[in-house]
């Protein structure tokens, strides 16, 4: 595990507040005449940047749909169901449709939503998976704590769809744990693409990283609601999830942090407690988490994010990343911006 040295950013690179309202709320100003169509930056306007997005999204998706998920579908069928070929389809029309519109439409690069040389450095990605896993190990300890979650024997392990796994108890640990990897992997990454991804690169070029901050995790909680078991308060604990990898996706300029961390976050849920992850049942093989305390506490159905435990962990991660100089060992690094000086003006 990282020392604390490690964790903590150089003394000159520790500002305060007023610094960062001044990064949360930075516009760029171009001399270019702004039309109907095109910002003052020359690049398309928000809405229509979105539009095109929209347009070859489900042109790509429709295509992969009759290509590529057949023979996805076909190495499920064949590896016993190791793979989820939807999940894998939307992660690669994602993939696609993000890089045509970023490159064709937007003139930008990879590195404009969160993916720099540097985003994948292994200490970075290492640090985001201990906060994302350990914020939630945290959540499930405190529930623990106050006696609310129990573990439990469970002899039939079921996978999403119910499938039986006869296998001995530790086979059909590390079968349901590689299909939960499988499947956790590319749905956050999907997740990340979309909502801190694209959406963020618009939002910013438009308003300011504040704006990108907020819209990105107000769509982020907004896309959970037809979820399983969905409450006001799950809702609301997904925003504040959005609002803390959003935190770190800013300040470390980088998506795949936010995607390990989101990541670490479901997989432990999944793999070690076996509760549901955000309504959605995982398989349980051999043992599960059961809560027992009240949903508005524990999250009944939801799972462990779903209650006021996971209100306050998520709250100190807000906060972790608002304050870092309060925090030693903080992520985040409020001299810089994630994308140092938005490309050009799309509002």
């Amino acid at each position: 595990m990282p020392s604390r040295s490690q964790w903590s950013a150089p003394a000159e690179q520790r500002l305060d507040t007023h610094h960062l309202r001044h990064v949360l709320t930075r516009r760029t100003t171009s001399r270019e005449p702004a039309s109907f169509l095109y910002g003052s930056g020359g690049n398309l306007r928000a809405a229509w940047r979105i539009g095109v997005f929209v347009c070859v999204y489900f042109v790509v998706s429709g295509i992969l749909s009759a290509t590529a998920a057949p023979v996805l579908s076909f190495v499920s069928g064949n590896t016993g169901g190791v793979i989820t070929p939807v999940v894998w389809t939307d992660l690669l029309t994602a993939l696609i449709t993000i890089g045509f519109v970023v490159h064709m439409v937007d003139r930008q690069t990879w590195e404009g939503v969160g993916f720099p040389a540097k985003s994948w450095q292994p200490s970075l990605l290492l640090r985001a998976g201990l906060l994302g896993g350990g914020a939630i190990a945290v959540t499930a300890g405190a529930l623990a704590l106050f006696g609310v979650l129990q573990f439990e024997p469970d002899t039939v392990s079921t996978f999403l769809s119910g499938d039986s796994v006869n296998n001995s108890p530790a086979g059909a640990w590390v079968s349901s744990t590689l299909r939960i990897t499988l499947l956790l992997a590319p749905a956050a990454l999907f997740e990340e693409l979309i909502f801190r991804g694209y959406l963020w690169r618009v939002a910013e070029d438009s308003a300011s990283p504040l704006a990108a901050l907020v819209l990105s995790s107000v769509m982020f909680g907004v896309a959970h609601i037809q979820n399983p078991g969905a409450s006001f308060l799950a809702i609301t604990n997904v925003t504040l999830a959005g609002v803390a990898l959003g935190l770190l996706r800013l300040h470390t300029n980088s998506l795949p942090a936010a995607w390990v961390a989101h990541f670490a976050w479901n997989w432990v849920m999944a793999a070690t407690l076996h509760v549901p992850v955000s309504g959605l049942p995982m398989s349980t093989p051999g043992y599960r988490a059961v809560v027992s305390g009240p949903d508005w506490f524990a999250g009944g159905s939801w799972g462990p994010e779903g209650g006021v435990a996971a209100t306050v962990v998520l709250l100190a991660l807000v906060a972790f990343g608002l304050f870092p100089t309060r925090f030693p060992g903080s992520l985040i690094n409020f001299s810089r911006s994630a994308n140092g000086t938005a490309a050009a003006r799309s509002a």
